[in-house]
């Protein structure tokens, strides 16, 4: 098969999701053919991508991406297929879309050119919703752009979705009328980098000076965006004599903790040498359907969770495996609630994670659901 994936932006999780996904396919024999069509803002935007992709490249079609406005949707549909004509799209050539607002501008695409090319649309969360809760720009500004994921959502109603969680799958059927057998479910994923690894704990924690007895907790917000809330989680551990490694491009002005923004490369090092992570939501349909990057690379480091309930897919996994501890606030939490893993359990826990999120059973999965699309089958069960 032929597969045109297509990333419309420069978000937190590019590298961690798009490129690392991609990367991935290339050793995969059923994609016999792939390419990027990837939108930028501006120069400087593409050049930050291009660093992300390093030395592994893709063929890549760029394209210019407007602000997600419907003051732009026409300016849109314009530069995307202006680049997506550049490219051969026959019976065997699967087009997966990242995000609803390109999901629609594709499938207008495709109708319009009347392709023979599958579509699969990836929806990554609730946009809508996630707009009208915490865009923070003139209430003008904040409408017009809730709209834009609003009529894009209902256009690609009837097309073939995937979706980061059974939460949201369940959400879009029960609250918006899709159909469940046009909706398959893959979790974000973690890299392969994200493998536990005992001697890399121990270099880590060397480095950092942890003593054999320390326990570490990881508070990973990533991007910062407004609905992470780990920092209410630090104090509480610090009062434990928890030592706390913020991973955020915002520093957190507590004593006692320690700042870190590091390339996503360097990341896995600072999981292995925690012991602790921390999820912590706020509990809206924004986080309950969503799947975050952190719970997939916390998961497969075999880290102990905290989190307060917020993430269904969080909540289950730490059900299911029993990897962490549930909790509604911080008063909750106590030094006799903490559990850390044995080195034993930690390998066995990491290696359950993997199976959950890591990115060789995600894209397997995937594989199999873009062969079902040109086999024209569905892609879910009926609920």
């Amino acid at each position: 098969m032929k597969l045109i994936y297509i990333n419309s932006d420069n978000s937190s999780v590019t590298e961690a999701q798009v490129f690392s996904l991609l990367k991935h396919y290339k050793h995969i024999n059923e994609i016999e053919e792939l390419t990027l069509l990837q939108g930028f803002r501006d120069v400087s935007e593409k050049d930050s991508l291009t660093k992300k992709l390093g030395n592994f490249k893709f063929n890549t079609v760029w394209f210019k991406r407007w602000h997600g406005y419907t003051f732009f949707r026409y300016l849109a549909y314009y530069t995307f297929s202006k680049a997506l004509k550049k490219l051969k799209l026959d019976e065997e050539t699967v087009i997966h879309v990242r995000g609803e607002i390109y999901g629609a501008i594709a499938q207008k695409f495709v109708k319009k050119n009347a392709s023979p090319a599958k579509l699969l649309i990836d929806i990554r969360g609730v946009g809508y919703e996630e707009v009208n809760n915490y865009y923070a720009h003139n209430s003008m500004l904040r409408n017009n752009k809730a709209r834009f994921f609003k009529e894009s959502f209902n256009q690609i109603k009837n097309s073939q979705i995937t979706v980061v969680s059974k939460a949201f799958k369940n959400y879009l059927v029960d609250d918006h009328g899709f159909k469940a057998f046009n909706i398959c479910v893959h979790p974000n994923i973690a890299s392969e980098q994200f493998t536990f690894d005992l001697d890399l704990r121990k270099q880590t924690r060397d480095k950092l000076q942890f003593s054999a007895d320390k326990i570490v907790a990881i508070c990973s917000s990533g991007g910062g965006s407004a609905w992470q809330k780990d920092n209410e989680l630090i104090t509480p551990l610090l009062n434990l004599g928890i030592q706390v490694i913020n991973l955020s491009s915002k520093n957190v002005e507590i004593s006692g903790v320690i700042n870190k923004m590091v390339p996503f490369a360097e990341v896995p090092a600072y999981l292995a040498a925690a012991d602790i992570a921390v999820l912590w939501r706020d509990d809206n349909v924004v986080n309950n359907v969503a799947s975050p990057s952190k719970l997939s690379e916390f998961a497969c480091m075999g880290l102990w969770l905290i989190h307060n309930g917020t993430v269904k897919i969080g909540l289950d996994y730490i059900n299911d495996t029993n990897a962490g501890l549930i909790i509604d606030s911080s008063e909750e939490l106590t030094a006799d609630k903490i559990k850390i893993f044995s080195d034993t359990d930690r390998v066995y826990h990491a290696a359950v994670g993997r199976k959950t999120f890591g990115v060789e059973f995600v894209a397997a999965s995937y594989v199999e659901t873009y062969q079902k699309l040109l086999r024209h089958q569905q892609l879910g069960l009926v609920n």
